[in-house]
């Protein structure tokens, strides 16, 4: 194979397969794809497509608590899957690591979605199918496109929209080139992508949450536009997301019993969930259009919050009382500290577009039109499924616009902690309205890739507007594609 990134598109896309087919498409049968069918088990396996494995999210905002006596503790959690890079914005410690997981299973959803592509034309089975297929194909791309666009690029705007961007890849053939597109580039690719998966009829997939049917599209369209900051779209497209699913679970109704915050052996998050809920009810949600979560427990419990995040909350709002839980589990022990947990023991964290995340959108879009009223509407019903009906109290919301949209930015904050505040971060640090963020730890000084504990701390800082915004890409990406991948620049 010419690189690394073909390599993984290839044995990805023929290979993850053997965990849920009898037969083909599998390594082992060998048997060629024939059928609509065949390709449609390509998206048939919640694990390849329901785990976002995006450390910047998790690591890199000031949502993350990051110092020495968290690292006193348990030193494997800035070690594992180079969180240390992530955690301190390190372009070193990134740089040398043998791969980047996002990366890797980004680009795996990416090869599928063209294997489908390069399948549809061959394959035996009705125009309405590949149809389907077609559509999901591209929301698949798209979707997977705009996480890496966030980690690997610097922030859209109209003056980094001649920076690098991602190799668009269209087809598994080795041909195609791996030279970055332009960020503008890229982020048209993706925008082409979801209009087109726009099309799809299908609404739901009979039980497979992690299939994206016509409202997961618009719901992620309202987050794409958003982020773009074309806020006529974003409120269009989370009002169509709305007006298909628009449930908010009340959180007082499932989180306590007899008034007491349900509990199983102290490892906090849903309790409820902990105890009596299988993998596919955590996975069917009932706010989440698309199914994605950041799995901790794969990285041994990264969601420790700042002290910046802990004051967004007041002690009466269950999302703290109940989510932010002292003595969370890291693997087998337990933490001397508080660590955010949600949705059962595995600690797993939506990610993906949920109803909540819809409310303020549309609030954010309202607010910046100056409209209290609406935005009013919108926050309170999320936070009013959010607090004991007998204890809450509405907020008070500002005439003036920055004040009413950092008033949502700050909603945001409290119901994503962990998912989205790295992309609000890219938003914040580019809006004339808004105030910019900078962030800093004091944490040990490094040595190449490890800390030195006796020398002096060191203040880190990812100051707004940062070329460290763009994570660099692992060196060994940049050799394995004979030197066609540029590598970013600091």
């Amino acid at each position: 194979m010419k690189n690394t990134i073909i390599a993984l598109i290839a044995i990805v896309a023929f290979t993850s397969c053997d965990e849920f087919l009898d037969e083909y498409p599998s390594k082992k049968s060998n048997q060629p794809i024939k059928t609509t069918e065949d390709l449609n088990l390509l998206f048939n396996n919640i694990i390849d497509y329901a785990s976002e494995y995006n450390f910047a999210a998790m690591c890199a905002t000031d949502n993350a608590a990051v110092d020495t006596f968290h690292y006193y503790f348990q030193p494997r959690i800035f070690t594992d899957y180079n969180s240390l890079g992530w955690f301190l914005w390190d372009d070193y410690v990134l740089k040398n690591a043998n791969e980047h997981r996002d990366w890797v299973t980004e680009f795996g959803k990416i090869g599928k979605a063209n294997l489908v592509f390069d399948f549809l034309g061959e394959v035996e089975g009705t125009e309405a199918e590949k149809e389907e297929l077609r559509y999901e194909a591209h929301f698949i791309r798209a979707y997977s496109y705009f996480n890496l666009v966030t980690v690997y690029c610097l922030p859209y705007s109209e003056e980094n929209a001649g920076e690098l961007g991602l190799p668009l890849r269209t087809t598994i053939s080795v041909e195609q080139s791996l030279e970055r597109a332009s960020l503008q580039e890229t982020y048209d690719f993706i925008e082409a992508d979801l209009l087109m998966a726009l099309g799809t009829n299908k609404t739901e997939w009979n039980g497979k949450p992690w299939r994206a049917g016509l409202p997961a599209v618009e719901a992620f369209a309202a987050r794409f536009y958003l982020y773009k900051g074309e806020y006529d779209k974003a409120l269009t497209h989370a009002n169509n997301a709305l007006n298909a699913h628009s449930q908010l679970v009340s959180y007082e109704d499932v989180m306590y019993q007899d008034g007491e915050l349900y509990n199983w052996l102290g490892l906090g998050s849903m309790y409820p969930y902990t105890k009596i809920m299988t993998s596919a009810d955590i996975y069917n949600w009932p706010e989440l259009y698309y199914i994605r979560f950041l799995p901790q427990r794969t990285y041994y419990q990264h969601a420790y919050p700042s002290e910046k995040l802990i004051n967004l909350y007041d002690s009466t709002d269950i999302r703290y009382d109940a989510l932010f839980v002292e003595g969370v589990r890291i693997g087998t022990s337990i933490s001397p500290y508080v660590g955010y947990a949600f949705l059962g023991a595995g600690n797993d964290i939506p990610s993906g577009p949920t109803t909540g995340e819809m409310y303020l959108i549309r609030a954010e879009c309202y607010a910046r039109q100056g409209n209290a009223e609406q935005t009013r509407a919108n926050v309170e019903a999320l936070r009013q499924a959010r607090y004991k009906a007998d204890e809450y109290e509405a907020l008070d919301y500002p005439a003036g616009e920055k004040e009413l949209t950092q008033l949502v930015i700050d909603e945001r904050n409290r119901e994503f902690p962990f998912t989205l505040r790295w992309y609000d971060l890219h938003r914040i640090n580019r809006d004339p309205l808004l105030d910019n963020v900078d962030i800093t730890r004091t944490f040990y000084s490094l040595n190449g890739n490890l800390p030195e504990l006796n020398a002096p701390l060191k203040t880190y800082q990812l100051e707004a507007g940062s070329r460290r915004y763009a994570f660099p890409l692992a060196e060994n990406e940049i050799i394995s594609s004979g030197g066609e991948l540029e590598q970013n620049t600091y």
